[in-house]
């Protein structure tokens, strides 16, 4: 008579045990193909915006020659922590016209009041991300000279990688005539005429969104599948075992 009474608790054993074994492989699978389902990039996405240093400093200092160099100076551009886009303390005006020919004259133009309409060094503000200064140059020749002279304008690499822009060009006549990320000189002729160029920073703002972490349908649709063929086979298992 004591048989029977063994028998019920075996077999409620067995059943727990069936039981746990098959919880035990749904969570296997859900943590092995749970990670591989919300993977499934959809076609909405969470921009992450990444911030700007608004305190960065820097500054370029670009050389203006002559081919002979018996004539030419510099200007100077740059960004400060606290500096701003209109006239602060470190734009420079120009000085006068040298007295005596030949020379070469070159300044940065800005709407600013007289003196300083033309500047030798111009700053920008350092959340500024699109910067332009505007360049002009003019070679004035000796008298007797009438010929064509080539000018030069040149800058240093390792100042221009400096600044961080992701785009760094000089135009001239809106078009393109040298990036200074790629080169570090720029020549031209010139006979005397008024030469104007831009020198045109970018930064491009970065949104990553590479980072899809929205579920796309499909992914939610298979996980629930495989969810419903587990548990069906469960119950099915454990019909079987009674």
């Amino acid at each position: 008579m004591t048989a029977p009474r063994r028998i019920q608790p075996l077999k409620q054993k067995a059943k727990t045990t069936t039981i746990s074994a098959i919880i035990i492989i749904i969570i296997i699978i859900i943590l092995t193909f749970g990670g591989f389902f919300l993977a499934v990039p959809s076609n909405h996405t969470l921009p992450i915006a990444l911030a700007v240093d608004n305190s960065e400093t820097w500054s370029v200092t670009i050389h203006v020659r002559e081919e002979s160099g018996i004539s030419g100076n510099t200007i100077i551009i740059g960004k400060a922590s606290n500096a701003s886009d209109g006239l602060d303390q470190y734009d420079l005006p120009e000085p006068p016209f040298p007295p005596q020919y030949p020379y070469l004259r070159s300044w940065l133009q800005t709407s600013f009041a007289v003196p300083f309409n033309n500047l030798l060094q111009e700053y920008k503000a350092s959340s500024t991300i699109h910067a332009i200064w505007n360049l002009s140059c003019v070679w004035m020749a000796a008298s007797e000279n009438q010929s064509t002279t080539f000018i030069q304008i040149s800058w240093k690499s390792d100042e221009i990688n400096a600044t961080h822009f992701d785009s760094f060009l000089l135009y001239q006549n809106n078009t393109v005539v040298a990036d200074l990320l790629a080169l570090s000189s720029y020549s031209f002729p010139s006979n005397g005429t008024l030469h104007q160029f831009q020198i045109i920073g970018q930064t491009i703002e970065k949104n990553n969104t590479s980072g899809k972490n929205d579920l796309s349908i499909l992914s939610i649709t298979v996980f629930i599948i495989v969810l419903i063929f587990v548990a069906i086979l469960a119950v099915f298992w454990n019909k079987h075992k009674k």
